[in-house]
């Protein structure tokens, strides 16, 4: 068994570590100004993501899932955690996407801000700033920047990555590592913080309800807001801008702003714990529930006379088998049914090779921006 996780460990990384040559290949062909060719932005930036996106993000990782581990497509989006969500579980999830999109604004602009206090200050930034976005832009942007990584960087980083090494290493593990490597992977450090962030706490939904979708829908509200404020700030709306209503508050007061961000902060994380709880209790715990039956329906078929704390007992050793602490409210979300098996060292060398590729290119953007 050890010997098959290993193997199985090993091919989810050899898909990885393709996406991630094949990723900057694309970069280093953008740099060299292989697609200058192509003298309208929109059509550009239409050519380059689909290229990206639905090329190396979906195609690749698509072919050779079912190659290497011979199963039709109807398998590996089950193996992904394509399961269906209800109405209300859906609903929050948006609701948890916007406020990640509130805590990541913040976040992300205190941690460019630290990089700019060190020295960080990358030349591309300016020659790439809009100067206008009409609404054709918008809706390119839209597709681009937040439906399609989106659906798939989600099918790599939470289908392939997350559950493909949860039952091998852990769904702790699996989530930290599948996080960290979705941050490596905008290979630019001022990303890469807010995004691995982003990447727990998707993963956490993910593995809480069993399903990829509300990973999905947290990720495009997210990209999606962070568009629309873009949009804004080019309208008669720009009042609406949430980067734009910061500015405003910072450049008023600095004790307001700090007020402001403290409440802004405090409030997004209860409200992303409540939706969380609520998230849970509509998904994931419908699912124990209907374990629970199950178990006292076969138990009471079996013996008439069986006690409820006979129930329970066989409950808690068959479905909660690895719960170190019961109470502990995140191991009851995360059931961690994996197990950590310290397979040989060859079978860790592409996972260990993708986080230096990423790591080492993510380093250089951060050295780059600061000469």
């Amino acid at each position: 068994m050890n010997k098959e996780k290993s193997k199985k460990f090993l091919k989810i990384f050899i898909i990885y570590f393709v996406i991630l040559v094949a990723f900057v290949l694309v970069r280093v062909a953008s740099a060299l100004g292989l697609f200058n060719g192509i003298k309208n932005e929109t059509v550009l930036d239409i050519v380059s993501t689909s290229i990206i996106q639905i090329g190396i993000l979906f195609v690749i990782p698509f072919c050779m899932y079912l190659l290497l581990f011979k199963k039709k497509p109807k398998q590996l989006f089950e193996d992904f955690g394509y399961k269906k969500l209800n109405f209300k579980a859906v609903l929050i999830c948006f609701g948890i996407g916007a406020l990640a999109y509130i805590l990541n604004l913040f976040v992300s602009n205190l941690f460019i801000r630290i990089l700019y206090f060190i020295g960080y200050n990358p030349s591309y930034s300016v020659a790439t700033e809009e100067t206008t976005m009409t609404f054709v832009k918008f809706l390119v942007s839209v597709v681009s920047v937040a439906i399609m990584p989106a659906l798939f960087e989600e099918f790599v980083h939470r289908g392939l990555l997350l559950r493909g090494t949860s039952d091998v290493i852990g769904y702790k593990r699996a989530i930290i590592l599948s996080s960290v490597l979705f941050g490596l992977m905008h290979m630019n450090i001022s990303q890469f913080f807010y995004a691995t962030i982003l990447g727990v706490l998707m993963g956490v939904v993910a593995v809480m309800t069993r399903s990829i979708w509300p990973a999905v829908i947290i990720h495009f509200c997210n990209n999606f807001l962070n568009v629309l404020s873009d949009y804004l700030s080019y309208t008669e709306f720009s009042s609406f801008s949430i980067s734009n209503i910061i500015n405003n508050i910072a450049s008023q007061s600095f004790v307001l702003f700090v007020v402001f961000v403290v409440v802004a902060v405090t409030l997004s994380i209860i409200g992303i714990l409540i939706l969380l709880k609520k998230l849970f209790l509509y998904t994931g715990f419908k699912n124990y529930n209907q374990m629970f039956d199950d178990i006292e329906s076969k138990l009471r078929q079996n013996n008439e006379n069986v006690t409820d704390s006979e129930i329970v007992m066989v409950f808690e050793k068959f479905v909660f088998p690895n719960l170190k602490n019961p109470t502990n409210i995140f191991d009851l979300y995360i059931n961690d049914k994996g197990q950590y098996f310290d397979f040989s060292f060859k079978y860790k060398i592409p996972m260990i090779s993708c986080i230096v590729l990423g790591t080492l290119i993510t380093v250089f953007t951060f050295i780059w921006g600061v000469i």
